[in-house]
């Protein structure tokens, strides 16, 4: 979801946290120098899980067991101009078993990166992160006045 508010834009997204042998999912649109993790904005009425559930099924075509909240990245930043201020859930699921991670969608590409070797990961916040099992929540940059 998206919403054009005085000042900016307000983004709300979810994420998915997965893990297979020591590497991290991430995805990227072709032509972008860095990488996030998978998933996208939510719809209105959509819960975090519905949105992400929705997400997942359109870029890689996979269903997931039961998904558990785990973090909250708000950030500030500029983009393209723009003021913007971005609230992304994260949430963690096991990677299905003998899966591979193929985009549906000919813009997003997929990869595992060691988590010792992560890119140029957006949110930075999340490099900060690595996926611990408490509950995180993490303010990037700074609010726009």
């Amino acid at each position: 979801m998206s919403l054009r508010l005085p000042g900016g834009r307000l983004n709300l997204r979810v994420g998915l946290w997965t893990e297979r042998d020591g590497a991290l999912l991430l995805q990227r649109e072709h032509g972008d120098s860095f990488w996030t993790v998978p998933g996208g904005r939510l719809r209105f009425g959509e819960t975090l899980e519905q949105g992400l559930r929705r997400e997942l099924q359109e870029e890689i075509g996979l269903s997931f067991g039961p998904l558990q909240l785990c973090g909250l990245v708000e950030n500030f930043f500029d983009w393209r101009g723009q003021a913007m201020h971005e609230w992304r859930w994260l949430m963690r699921a096991a990677w299905p078993a003998d899966c591979e991670a193929l985009s549906r969608e000919p813009q997003l590409e997929f990869a595992w990166w060691p988590l010792a070797e992560l890119p140029d990961l957006r949110p930075l916040a999340l490099k900060d992160w690595g996926g611990h099992s408490a509950f995180w929540h993490q303010v990037q940059g700074r609010p726009h006045e």
